[in-house]
């Protein structure tokens, strides 16, 4: 019966810390995704100040990442020499 129960406590700390890996490495970890689209290049500046390749890059960005970041301008943005 002992080594029952300590068998079940092993396994219920096994699955503790695999579940709890799991989700941290979801945390630290970008989704990854797989865009399809007509690359061209058309250069314009979002709110957040970073400058994408164009409005298919941008929505690509906000698809994966969902995020909300929308034109601000056409153009690089200023001070801005990354390119997403």
């Amino acid at each position: 019966m002992f080594k029952t129960r300590s068998i079940t406590f092993i396994e219920l700390i096994l699955v503790f810390i695999v579940f709890a890996s799991s989700v941290d490495a979801r945390r630290i970890r970008p989704p990854f995704c797989d865009c399809e689209f007509i690359r061209e290049w058309n250069p314009l500046c979002g709110t957040n100040g970073r400058t994408y390749g164009g409005p298919n890059f941008l929505a690509c960005k906000n698809a994966c990442e969902r995020t909300e970041v929308q034109i601000w301008y056409w153009g690089p943005c200023n001070g801005d020499d990354r390119f997403t």
